[in-house]
């Protein structure tokens, strides 16, 4: 065993003369020191971690310094990632058995398991890859957050990893199909407990069928060709106010449900349609003031079949369709099939005013609103629609544009096609430097 102990007087200046006089001493050794101990670095532990690392000493610990008050760091090399590994292939070639194990491997395999932090290659990752292709390892799924590493720190310095996973043989999962690693919230330690289960119940819903958009391009993928949804985009624990976790099924619905039934809601008493019309009457008066009669006569046309086709070929060929599980591709590109179908049920809709309740469903999605969504206020609901309704509603926009000009004020900015609510921002920011310009002259 070789080690280093040095009285190093300061390392809290980057070009303090002991910082390469260290990689100077590990160099000499060849980079064999098994460790090292600094005393007096007038610095903090972590600061000494990072400038250890990259000499090989992957662990340390210490005291932080107080003020200049030294205090010492013991940094020790650990064993290089491709001896562990090989390590690990010598037990696995002497077991003829079924195998799994799991726990913490400190590794990240792919940059889809880690958040923040540096965007280079992940070190060890191709040689984690190329040993498990080796042995022929299979990944056991997991259920709960994708995490299960932090390193505490404050935002913009926070990093999340998984970095605790499962690996079994193929025979071993082809005896246990169920297998699944559930992920705990990361508490207390800066890893997420991770419990295995071989016989997993999952609670699996009829799924919905999805018409997939890479059948149109063959003809003879005219008949359907559906796949169900997948089950990935499962919210399976969620913090409650109190900041503790729910993995409860029922309690994560109720939670959603609560939260946004209370925004949604209103306080005032619900009035019928004939109350409303009555109460607001003065807008409808002034809308009638500014759309003209012939305006009017316009919108109050029955609508045509050619209205509908426009409508069908404005829509976006592959947005998530909605319960009928096919997207608006499918009918812009059959249309010569299914042409009439959709005609004649659009122009029932938008010319009788009646819609059948099953055309009227939508599914309602939650979105993330961000990386690692945790509480029911970072997802933001939308409604999916079924194609035909999609139609409608074009329809009636593509009316209503002809005399949006008349309704929208000119200095209305959001919601309105190429301008941006950031605009009024830029004005009032032009306006307010004018005035100062104009003070700063009368001063002078």
């Amino acid at each position: 065993m070789k080690g280093l102990a040095w009285n190093c007087r300061g390392l809290n200046d980057p070009l303090a003369p002991s910082i390469p006089k260290i990689k100077a001493i590990c160099r000499s050794f060849h980079n064999n020191l098994d460790f090292v101990f600094l005393s007096e670095t007038q610095c903090d532990v972590r600061s000494i971690d990072v400038l250890l690392r990259p000499m090989g000493f992957l662990q340390s610990a210490g005291c932080d310094a107080d003020g200049l008050k030294g205090e010492g760091v013991v940094g020790w090399m650990e064993k290089q990632l491709g001896a562990v590994w090989e390590d690990f292939s010598r037990h696995l070639n002497s077991f003829d058995k079924p195998f799994l194990f799991f726990g913490d491997f400190n590794q990240v395999e792919f940059s889809s398991d880690k958040l923040g932090g540096s965007d280079k290659l992940i070190r060890g990752a191709n040689l984690f890859s190329y040993w498990k292709n080796v042995h022929c390892l299979m990944d056991i799924p997991f259920k709960g957050p994708r995490f299960t590493w932090c390193n505490n720190r404050d935002n913009p310095h926070r990093i999340y990893e998984r970095l605790d996973k499962g690996f079994a043989s193929n025979d071993c999962l082809s005896l246990f199909p169920n297998t699944f690693i559930k992920h705990m919230p990361i508490k207390i330690s800066d890893h997420a407990p991770i419990i295995l289960d071989t016989n997993m119940i999952l609670h699996t819903k009829k799924k919905t069928y999805r018409l997939e958009a890479w059948c149109f391009d063959y003809a003879e993928c005219s008949v359907l060709r559906v796949k169900g949804r997948s089950s990935d985009n499962l919210i399976l624990g969620i913090k409650k106010e109190s900041n503790e976790w729910t993995f409860d099924m029922k309690e994560i619905g109720g939670l959603f449900n609560k939260y946004f039934s209370d925004i949604f809601k209103s306080d005032a008493e619900p009035e019928s349609f004939e109350d409303y019309i009555n109460n607001y009457s003065y807008l409808f008066d002034n809308l009638k003031r500014k759309v003209g009669m012939e305006e009017r006569a316009k919108l109050g046309h029955i609508y045509s079949k050619n209205e509908v086709r426009q409508a069908v070929f404005q829509l976006g060929p592959l947005k998530s369709p909605g319960p009928d599980g096919i997207p608006a591709a499918f009918y812009q590109k059959y249309w010569s099939i299914v042409k009439d179908d959709v005609i004649n049920g659009a122009l029932n809709i938008l010319n009788s005013g009646t819609v059948l309740k099953e055309f009227n469903k939508t599914f309602i999605v939650l979105i993330p609103k961000n990386d690692c969504p945790e509480r029911v206020g970072d997802f933001r609901p939308i409604s999916l629609c079924n194609v035909i309704m999609k139609v409608v509603t074009k329809c009636i926009a593509n009316r209503l544009k002809g005399v949006m000009d008349d309704l929208v004020s000119p200095f209305q900015s959001a919601f309105v096609p190429n301008r941006s609510i950031a605009d009024n921002i830029d004005i009032a920011q032009e306006i307010l430097h004018v005035i100062n310009l104009r003070v700063t002259v009368r001063r002078v």
